[in-house]
C-alpha cells in the first residue's frame, strides 16, 4: 500500500508540475503577445481617447477593448500560421512550428485557440457598451479580425 501511495503522490505531483509548466506559457505567452501588436493598438486608442476627451471610464473601457483585440489578433496570426497557405496570407506558413516558437495553437490546440479568439473578441466589444452605436465601427473591426485571411 505504501508503493500505491508513493505512486499516487508521484504522479499528483508530476500532474502538478504540469499544469504549472502550462499556466506559466500560458501567461508567458500572453504578455509576449501583449506587447506585440496589442501594445499599438492599445497606445492608439488611448491618444485617440485623449484627444477626444474621453472620461476615465471611456478610457478603461477603450484599455479591456484594445487589450483583448490585441491578443486576439495575435492568436489569429497563430493559427493562420497553421491553418491558411501562403497563397492566401502572402507570407510563408508553418514557420511557427519549424522554429518550435511557442505559439497558441502550439499550446492549445487549433479548436480551443479558435474558441479562445472568439471569446475575447466577444469580451472586447461588450467592454464597449459604455459608447453605445458609436462604437460600432470598433465592433466591426474586432469581428474582422477573426475572419481575415492575411
Amino acid at each position: 500500500e505504501k508503493e500505491n501511495d508513493e505512486a499516487r503522490m508521484t504522479n499528483d505531483e508530476f500532474c502538478n508540475l504540469r499544469h504549472s509548466s502550462f499556466v506559466l506559457r500560458h501567461s508567458l505567452l500572453e504578455s509576449i503577445h501583449h506587447r506585440k501588436t496589442g501594445a499599438m493598438i492599445q497606445v492608439s486608442l488611448r491618444l485617440g481617447a485623449m484627444v477626444a476627451g474621453a472620461t476615465a471610464d471611456q478610457r478603461t473601457a477603450l484599455d479591456a477593448y484594445g487589450r483583448r483585440v490585441g491578443l486576439a489578433f495575435q492568436i489569429t496570426d497563430d493559427l493562420l500560421d497553421v491553418r491558411s497557405t501562403e497563397s492566401a496570407t502572402g507570407k510563408r506558413v508553418g514557420k511557427d512550428a519549424g522554429r518550435g516558437k511557442l505559439t497558441f495553437p502550439g499550446l492549445l490546440g487549433i479548436d480551443q485557440s479558435a474558441q479562445h479568439a472568439e471569446q475575447l473578441i466577444a469580451e472586447a466589444c461588450e467592454a464597449l457598451a459604455p459608447f453605445g452605436v458609436r462604437a460600432d465601427g470598433l465592433r466591426a473591426l474586432a469581428r474582422y479580425i477573426l475572419e481575415r485571411d492575411r
